[in-house]
Order: C-alpha cells, then structure tokens, then sequence
C-alpha cells in the first residue's frame, strides 16, 4: 500500500510539472489597412498526443468581420481527421465551435503546428483583440489537455488619404510640364 502511494505521489508530480499546450492566435501582420483581408493562423504548441480539439475565437465586430476558416495541417499528421469550420457570427464577433478530430483508433500527435486558419477583413480602426475561448483539447484516450490562450491584437489603421495640397502641388506641376512642352514646340 506504501508502494501504490509512493508510486501515486510521484506520478502526480510529474503530470503537474508537464508544461501546458498552448493554443496560440498568429496573425499574418500585426498592423493592418481598414479593407484589408489578412489570416491568422490558429496554431498549438507543445502538445502532447492531441486526438481532437474544439475552439471558438472572439473579436470586436466593429472593427473585423470573419471572412472564412481552413483546416491545417497539424492534426491530419497523424491520420484521416474531420473539421469542422465552425459558425461565423459577425454580428457578435465571434467564430464558433471550430473543431477537428482524428476519426480512427490512432495514437494523437504531438509537437508544433497549424490547427486551422481563419481569414478576416478590417472593418474600422482601432486595436482589434482576438480572443480564444471555449478551448477542449483531448488526447487518444478522449481525456483532456491542459492549455494557455492567450489573446492576440492586431492594430487596424485607416487608409491613408492624400493630402488635399499634394493635389494641388501635382495639377501645378502638371500645368507648367504643359505650358514647358508647348513652348518647346513652337
């Protein structure tokens, strides 16, 4: 029984001192022009043995709207998978129930890579902030994967417009260039 307890102590410690998965939003440009479509990738760090996940992705309406969501790459590493694209509600901001998961008796994968893509256009300006939530990470024998979210922000800038004097300054270059031309002409 001193054995079994011993045995439990220990491997208790070691479950805790794994470090967590992380579930990382990574922007293809963290600074963006409103009308802009720019993706982020939906990627998983550190993992070990993932067999399924499921995630939903918050943002401000105002400033994004969701335009679309892929599967990667990582996942079908280790067999046949299902996605699942999730629903875009760009009233609420927010893209929900994305999953994936491996669909036969497989060992999970492990390490680095993209679990999906999401694909946005910049509405307004401002700091757009991406949040995941609702995050569940399952392993091989269905049970769950601890991990960090954390949020990401994307600056989205207005367009920049040309100052009404740049106008002005290239009609009167235009119009000399004209007057110069027509005198050499003559």
């Amino acid at each position: 029984m001193k054995r079994i307890m011993h045995f439990a102590v220990i491997s208790l410690f070691f479950a805790s001192a794994l470090p967590a998965a992380t579930l990382a939003l990574v922007p293809s440009s963290t600074t963006v022009m409103v009308g802009e479509m720019f993706t982020v990738d939906v990627n998983i760090e550190d993992v070990a043995d993932l067999y399924a996940y499921q995630f939903d992705v918050g943002f401000d309406p105002a400033l994004l709207n969701a335009s679309s969501v892929t599967g990667g790459p990582f996942l079908a590493t280790g067999g046949t998978t299902l996605f699942l694209a999730g629903l875009v509600n760009n009233s609420a901001g927010t893209v929900s129930s994305t999953a994936e998961s491996l669909i036969s008796l497989v060992p999970g994968v492990s390490g680095d890579g993209t679990l999906a893509e999401m694909t946005f256009l910049a509405m307004g300006p401002g700091l757009a902030t991406l949040t995941p939530f609702g995050v569940t990470l399952l392993d091989s024998s269905l049970g769950g994967i601890a991990a960090t979210t954390p949020s990401v922000s994307v600056l989205v800038v207005a367009t920049p417009e040309v100052a009404s004097g740049s106008y002005a300054a290239a009609g009167l270059l235009m119009l000399t260039s004209m007057i110069t031309w027509g005198r050499r002409r003559r």
